[in-house]
């Protein structure tokens, strides 16, 4: 519960208010994280680079592995993933007869499949 005591209703000019508000779409979230990232800010070297400068510049250097990938994936882009997947099936069945039971398999779906409907009815 809210302590009423405090409250101070928001006037004129009050600093506190969001003048902007949330980005109505991604595409203004974008274009502010953009502009916030081209600021330009002074290193501890006495230069000036941007944010984003400075945050790739951080992330290159980071104790952190998963950092240094995302910087190297930003640099050169993601690596690529291969999944291999193989299947053998060792079976003394000729193909016809794996396929006669297939569609036994199948016709036994259709028949419960059919009952379970005929129960819901």
């Amino acid at each position: 519960m809210a302590n009423e005591q405090n409250l101070k209703p928001f006037v004129k000019g009050d600093a506190r208010i969001n003048r902007y508000g949330r980005p109505k779409s991604f595409d203004i979230l974008r274009k502010l994280a953009q502009r916030i990232a081209a600021e330009p800010i002074a290193e501890k070297n006495g230069y000036t680079v941007t944010r984003i400068e400075a945050m790739l510049l951080a992330m290159s250097s980071s104790k952190h592995p998963s950092d240094r990938k995302t910087f190297l994936e930003y640099a050169y882009g993601k690596v690529k993933d291969e999944i291999e997947l193989g299947v053998e099936i060792k079976t003394n069945l000729s193909p016809e007869q794996i396929a006669q039971k297939v569609a036994s398999l199948l016709v036994l779906a259709q028949e419960r499949k059919d009952k379970a409907d005929a129960n819901n009815a």
